[in-house]
């Protein structure tokens, strides 16, 4: 549902977000992974210290003991050697430089680079700039205008998340609310043939959301299952069936809930 629902800020989760649909076509397991979004885990040896190396991030994954490797160059970002992960390759700037909207798009200093926000009217929201506090920040918002935000409020400025919806305005459109004030979402955007999906019970938190169906409760913490071969998901409200050997994995792993062989597979 992170994918369907929610926009990041940061450079590099939205660079990962926006190589997601890279999978459709993949049959080859966790290579998958490195392929798509180039990222990998390297298992057998000590952790390595942070590193750079022709653009490619290293770093210990924290509680694995394994490295986590990022190739931030493919990605259209910059490693940088000092606090080695990936950053914006945006021009160098300072704590003199003042955040600012361009064309309803929000720009900061942020780790010594200018760095490019979201396309806030894209989102039907509008950029704000903001010298206060610490730090000068930007990012997209809208004015306050209600307070639908008693049950449950949806964030926005740095990250936009639509994932629990008042109601719905009609079988295309969910009534979310952003900084207290309603604002309504297209669900024919968000995926091909998603509509929405009433709200059953605000309280118990479930919400209304743009869906395929109402068979289960998006973003609930249930476990993904195993029927032989199969993980069964929920998939937008829907329960579907995947066969792991399709997609390149050995079979299901009940104990874990995910295709097999995988990263969860092993007491880390």
């Amino acid at each position: 549902m992170e994918i369907y629902d929610i926009v990041q800020y940061d450079p590099l989760e939205r660079a990962l977000d926006e190589r997601v649909s890279c999978f459709k076509d993949k049959s080859n397991g966790c290579k998958a992974v490195e392929e798509c979004l180039g990222v990998a885990k390297r298992m057998g040896h000590p952790c390595s210290d942070f590193a750079c190396v022709d653009g490619v991030a290293t770093r210990c994954s924290e509680g694995t003991g394994l490295d986590d490797l990022l190739d931030c160059e493919w990605l259209g970002l910059e490693c940088r050697g000092e606090s080695p992960w990936c950053y914006s390759a945006g021009e160098p700037c300072d704590s003199t430089y003042a955040a600012n909207c361009k064309d309803g798009v929000p720009y900061e200093c942020r780790y010594e680079r200018v760095t490019r926000g979201l396309d806030c009217p894209a989102y039907g929201l509008q950029c704000y700039a903001s010298t206060e506090g610490p730090y000068d920040t930007a990012g997209c918002g809208i004015p306050f205008k209600g307070n639908c935000g008693d049950v449950v409020t949806e964030g926005a400025f740095r990250v936009l998340d639509w994932h629990s919806g008042l109601s719905c305005v009609d079988s295309a459109t969910v009534m979310t609310c952003f900084n207290r004030s309603q604002l309504p979402r297209d669900c024919t955007a968000v995926g091909e043939g998603f509509t929405c999906q009433p709200a059953k019970d605000l309280a118990q938190r479930q919400y209304a959301y743009c869906g395929l169906a109402s068979e289960c409760q998006p973003g609930d913490p249930r476990v993904a299952t195993c029927e032989g071969d199969s993980l069964v998901v929920c998939n937008a409200g829907r329960i579907e069936k995947i066969d792991c050997k399709s997609l390149g994995f050995d079979s299901c792993n009940a104990e874990k809930g995910t295709c097999s062989p995988a990263i969860r597979d092993f007491d880390l």
